[in-house]
């Protein structure tokens, strides 16, 4: 499992929802989305 895929499983065990997420099936650059509870996207 790649460091991007930890932060994205981090994230998803503290209850926040993804947007986007990174397909870790895949090889080469990957990507997620997060929408915080205010409405604020980051990228």
């Amino acid at each position: 499992m790649n460091q991007q895929n930890k932060i994205q499983k981090k994230i998803k065990n503290s209850g926040l929802t993804l947007a986007s997420e990174a397909d870790d099936k895949t090889e080469g650059p990957a990507s997620l989305i997060l929408t915080d509870p205010d409405g604020n996207v980051f990228c």
